[in-house]
C-alpha cells in the first residue's frame, strides 16, 4: 500500500523517500539542514578537511536525486540556501535535472541577530522542473503598482503613454511603415509601430493623444486580469522574529522559516490539491502554509522535537489531531512499506576535479576559455586588448538567463597554459593570484560598476598541478551594458545585440526597472 498524504514522519528522509511512488508529488521544497545531519557531522565546512565536506554533499546528493524520482513530470523542485555552497549545489543540480530545467533564482535577504548585533544576509532559492516546459505562475500588479505603471487616468481607466516611433532592425527598415500621419513622420532610422490603417483605427477610438503638439502616443490601459513575473528579489518578506510570531512547544524552533516566506514559495507551481513534499519540515512551516492553502504534504525530519512542534501547529492552526486527521508515522511504520528505490549516482559536486568535465566537454553557451588576461603568449608581450574581451564575456554571461564560467589559462581548444606569465604581466610586484584577483575585480568595478562585482566570484582552481582562474559569473536581475553594448551569449561567442534587439530580449527577460537600464 503506497503513503499517502497528508503525512509526517519521524525518520531518516532516505529511509522515507524510498518508499515514496515514483512521478508522486507536485511540488518539492527543500531547506537542508547545513552540516547538522548523520552524515555530515556539525562542523565549520571552511575549518574541516574536505572529505568531510564531499560527505556532506554526498548526502545532498542523494536526497535530491530521490526527490527527483518521486517528482511528477510536469512538477518543480525548489531549494533554499545560504550563499557559500551554490556553485556546489548548482552543479548537483544541474546533473541531476539538467541545466537546461533550471527556471529561475530567488533571492531572499533577511537579518540576523546576535549580541554583537544585526547583520544582513541573503538565502538563495533555486527552483527546477523535471521538464524544461514547466510555466512559472504570474502574479498580479499591486495598488501601488498600479498606479506607478498606469500613472494617468481618463473615463476609461488607469493608462500609461507609449511612443509610436520604433528603431529600424537594419539599414533597410520598413518603408511600408515610413508615412506621414497628421503631419508627423517617423524621425532618421526608425518608422510606425503600426501599420497606417491600424494607426487610424485607434485615432478613431481616441487611444492616441498628441499633447501639446508634441510626438503622437498611444494611451495603454490597465487591464484587470493584467499579470507579472513573480519578483526575484524578496525583500518584503521580514525575518522569523520570536518576539513577534507564534511559540510552538516549549522554545521557540531554531532556523524556523517565517510563513509569509513558504506562502511566496508555494505560488511558484503548486495548485490547490497537489502534494507537496518536504524532506526536512523541521518545525512544519512548509505543511502549515501547504494546509493553509489547500494544498496536501508530506513531511519528513529526523528530530523528535520538530515533529512535536509540527504536529502542535497543525492542531492550534487547524485543529488538526494526529493520527486521525493525517498519518504520524516513524522508521517503524516505514519498514511496513517496501522499498521502491535505492540505488544513486556518483555525481560531481565541485569538491573534487570538476574542471575535468568543463574542460573536456569544451566552450559552449555557459562556459569561455581565456588563454590569458592580458600577455599576449603568440607575440610575446603585454596586450590591453585581451581584457576587453573578458569583460565582453562577463556582461554576456550576466545578459543570460542562467550565467557561466570563464576560465583563464586554458585555450580554445581545451589545452591548459597555466596563469604563470600572466601573473607577471598583471602585477609583477604581486606575481601570485592576490595581484591577478585584485587586477580583474579592479577592471570589473571600472567598466561595470560595484553590483557587477558582486556577480563576479573569483577563484583559482588546480587542474592537473597547474593553477588556473575560474570566474563564475551569475545572471544579473536587469541588463547590463559595456560601452554602451549590450552583449548575449550565442553558443560559444558573445556577440553584441542592436538596439531593438535588446530591447525586445529586456522585455522578455526582465520585468523591473527596464526603461530606466535601457537608457543609461
Amino acid at each position: 500500500m503506497p503513503i499517502t498524504p497528508n503525512a509526517l514522519f519521524k525518520a531518516d528522509r532516505l529511509e522515507f523517500l524510498e518508499r515514496l511512488e515514483p512521478n508522486s508529488v507536485q511540488f518539492v521544497y527543500v531547506d537542508p539542514p547545513w552540516f547538522t545531519s548523520s552524515e555530515a557531522a556539525d562542523f565549520d565546512p571552511i575549518e574541516k578537511a574536505p572529505e568531510e565536506t564531499q560527505k556532506y554533499f554526498t548526502f545532498i546528493s542523494k536526497t535530491l536525486q530521490q526527490c527527483y524520482r518521486v517528482l511528477d513530470k510536469e512538477g518543480a523542485l525548489l531549494i533554499q540556501y545560504e550563499q557559500r555552497f551554490g556553485s556546489n549545489l548548482r552543479l548537483i543540480l544541474d546533473q541531476i535535472f539538467g541545466r537546461d530545467c533550471f527556471l529561475e533564482q530567488y533571492i531572499w535577504p533577511w537579518r540576523s541577530v546576535s549580541p554583537l548585533g544585526s547583520h544582513k544576509k541573503y538565502d538563495i532559492l533555486l527552483l527546477y522542473s523535471k521538464a524544461n516546459s514547466y510555466k512559472i505562475p504570474l502574479r498580479s500588479l499591486t495598488k501601488e503598482e498600479i498606479k506607478r505603471r498606469y500613472p494617468q487616468k481618463d473615463n476609461r481607466g488607469r493608462y500609461h503613454l507609449m511612443h509610436l516611433f520604433i528603431p529600424n532592425k537594419n539599414d533597410r527598415g520598413r518603408p511600408s511603415f515610413n508615412y506621414e500621419w497628421n503631419g508627423f513622420r517617423p524621425p532618421e532610422k526608425s518608422h510606425w509601430r503600426f501599420s497606417q490603417e491600424r494607426l487610424e483605427q485607434l485615432a478613431e477610438e481616441g487611444r492616441i493623444t498628441l499633447e501639446n503638439n508634441k510626438q503622437p502616443r498611444m494611451k495603454v490601459y490597465y487591464k484587470e486580469d493584467f499579470r507579472v513575473p513573480i519578483d526575484l528579489i524578496w525583500d518584503h518578506i521580514p525575518n522569523f522574529h520570536p518576539t513577534t510570531e507564534w511559540k510552538y512547544g516549549e522554545k521557540f524552533y531554531a532556523s524556523q522559516r517565517p510563513l509569509a516566506l513558504l506562502e511566496q514559495i508555494l505560488t511558484l507551481g503548486p495548485q490547490p490539491g497537489d502534494i507537496i513534499l518536504d524532506p526536512f519540515c523541521g518545525s512544519g512551516t512548509s505543511l502549515h502554509a501547504a494546509e493553509k492553502l489547500g494544498l496536501r504534504w508530506l513531511g519528513c525530519d529526523l528530530d523528535h522535537s520538530a515533529v512535536n512542534t509540527t504536529i502542535s501547529r497543525l492542531q492550534e492552526n487547524f485543529g488538526l489531531q494526529s493520527n486521525e486527521d493525517y498519518v504520524v508515522g516513524d522508521s517503524k511504520y516505514l519498514k511496513g512499506h517496501s522499498v521502491l528505490h535505492n540505488e544513486y549516482r556518483e555525481l560531481l559536486t565541485g569538491l573534487e576535479d570538476d574542471l575535468s568535465y568543463m574542460i573536456a566537454k569544451g566552450e559552449s553557451q555557459y562556459v569561455e576559455f581565456k588563454e590569458t588576461a592580458k600577455w599576449n603568449r603568440k607575440y610575446k608581450r603585454v596586450d590591453k586588448g585581451i581584457i576587453e574581451k573578458i569583460l565582453k564575456d562577463a556582461v554576456a554571461f550576466m545578459n543570460s538567463r542562467k550565467g557561466g564560467d570563464i576560465l583563464i589559462g586554458v585555450m580554445d581548444d581545451g589545452t591548459v597554459v597555466g596563469l604563470t606569465e600572466d601573473y607577471q604581466a598583471v602585477n609583477k610586484q604581486k606575481n601570485n593570484k592576490d595581484g591577478y584577483s585584485l587586477f580583474l575585480t579592479e577592471k570589473l568595478r571600472n567598466a561595470l560598476g560595484e553590483s557587477a562585482v558582486s556577480l563576479c566570484e573569483i577563484t583559482f582552481p588546480t587542474y592537473l598541478g597547474t593553477e588556473l582562474c575560474r570566474i563564475k559569473v551569475s545572471p544579473a536581475d536587469r541588463p547590463v551594458f559595456y560601452n554602451k553594448e549590450f552583449y548575449l551569449r550565442d553558443g560559444s561567442s558573445s556577440p553584441p545585440l542592436n538596439t531593438q534587439e535588446a530591447v525586445e530580449y529586456a522585455q522578455r527577460h526582465w520585468t523591473q526597472r527596464i526603461e530606466c537600464a535601457l537608457r543609461r
